[in-house]
């Protein structure tokens, strides 16, 4: 809709129920806690997260690795391969984040995901192993700990799912356009 709209110069403004917080899903025998805050709501208007035990990492069937290289998306393993799979069909993207690792980074007995500002001084080192010093707008990711990702741009290196992987995060949000492209430019990244 937002293409369209741009396409036949018309304004577009999201729908009210695309704003709205939904009911959080939990099950009753999740046994994978997961804290999550949201200090920005006005550049993170949806910030919703799922906990996943028991995950296997294996390649991606061919055709989902056959079809990412094909549009420029490098196939990592099966999980990152979805997640950048439903971004590309749904317009929504999606983040996997190692639960046990964002678990560990995490103050206490649950794993905490927190949407916020970057604090004075912060750096992070995103996937691909390059460190970056965030602008005091930038959307972060953190645990109440340490920044694990750049909020619509790419995650951390500290909490990337890997082969060691078993339990996950998997996270869906909303940021602000505006501000992820400002990031983009300002840290050089492109994704």
């Amino acid at each position: 809709a937002r293409e369209l709209a741009g396409i036949y110069s018309q304004p577009f403004k999201s729908p009210d129920w695309y704003k709205e917080t939904p009911e959080p899903l939990v099950a009753s025998d999740n046994k994978l806690n997961v804290k999550v805050v949201n200090e920005i709501p006005d550049l993170v208007p949806r910030f919703s997260v799922v906990a996943i035990g028991e995950v296997k990492i294996a390649p991606s069937p061919m055709w989902i690795q056959s079809f990412l290289s094909r549009i420029g998306i490098r196939p990592i393993n099966n999980v990152v391969d979805l997640t950048n799979l439903f971004m590309v069909i749904t317009g929504q993207p999606l983040h996997a984040y190692d639960y046990d690792k964002v678990l560990s980074l995490s103050g206490n007995n649950e794993a905490v995901l927190i949407a916020r500002l970057p604090r004075d001084g912060e750096k992070i080192t995103l996937l691909g192993n390059k460190e970056v010093t965030p602008t005091a707008k930038t959307i972060m990711i953190s645990t109440d700990k340490q920044a694990i990702g750049v909020g619509g741009v790419m995650g951390g290196m500290d909490s990337e799912v890997d082969n060691d992987t078993k339990n996950i995060i998997l996270e869906c949000a909303t940021f602000n356009m505006y501000s992820i492209r400002r990031t983009s430019m300002a840290l050089g990244i492109f994704t």
